[in-house]
C-alpha cells in the first residue's frame, strides 16, 4: 500500500489475510509510524516586480503557498538582500548601483489590491504572517492561499535588484 505525503500522522496499522482455493490461509500485520510533517511550497520561484520608477511603488505580484505537508500550518516569513542574510541583513533588495532598498520598503497582504500603506513590511527575522494553510486531505485539492506583495523603489537611481523572501512552515 502507498502512503501519501500529506496521510494522517500517527502508528498505521496493515494487516493482509490470503486465502487460497483449499481454504488455506495466511496473515500478516505490520505497524508504520508517520511522523508530522510541516512543509510549504510556492508557486513561483520568483517575485518579479519588472521595472519600477524611482520613487514608486510597484505593481501588486501575487504569489501562492501550498502547504505540502501532513498538518495544518501557520506560514513565517523573513527577507533580506541578495542570496546571503548576513551580508544582505536589512535590506530587501541590492542592487547594482548600491543604492540598495530597505527591508521595510517590501511589504505583504494577506488580500489582494490593499494600499501599499496597510500592507505589513517584511523584516530581517522571522515574522507570522498571520496565515494558516490547511493540510491536503485529497490527491487533487491541494491547499494554497495567495499573497500579494509590493516594494518602493528609492528616490536614488537603482538597476539591477535581488533579494531573498524565506517562507517557513510551523504548527498552527
Amino acid at each position: 500500500m502507498d502512503i501519501l505525503y500529506y496521510a494522517s500522522n500517527g502508528t498505521w496499522n496493515c494487516n493482509a489475510t490470503a486465502f487460497d482455493l483449499e481454504s488455506h490461509s495466511s496473515k500478516n500485520g505490520t505497524n508504520t509510524t508517520i511522523d508530522a510533517l510541516y512543509a510549504i511550497n510556492t508557486t513561483s520561484d520568483t517575485i518579479d516586480y519588472g521595472l519600477v520608477q524611482a520613487g514608486s511603488v510597484s505593481n501588486e505580484q501575487s504569489l501562492g503557498l501550498t502547504n505540502i505537508g501532513n498538518q495544518p500550518i501557520s506560514v513565517y516569513v523573513k527577507g533580506f538582500g541578495g542570496n546571503d542574510s548576513v551580508a544582505g541583513d536589512g535590506w530587501a533588495m541590492l542592487c547594482d548601483t548600491g543604492n540598495n532598498i530597505t527591508i521595510n520598503q517590501e511589504k505583504f497582504g494577506l488580500q489582494s489590491l490593499l494600499d501599499f500603506s496597510t500592507k505589513t513590511p517584511l523584516t530581517s527575522m522571522n515574522q507570522m504572517m498571520g496565515l494558516n494553510i490547511s493540510k491536503q486531505t485529497s490527491p487533487l485539492a491541494q491547499s494554497t492561499n495567495q499573497t500579494y506583495w509590493q516594494i518602493f523603489a528609492s528616490p536614488m537611481p537603482i538597476a539591477n535588484c535581488l533579494g531573498t523572501i524565506r517562507f517557513t512552515a510551523g504548527a498552527s
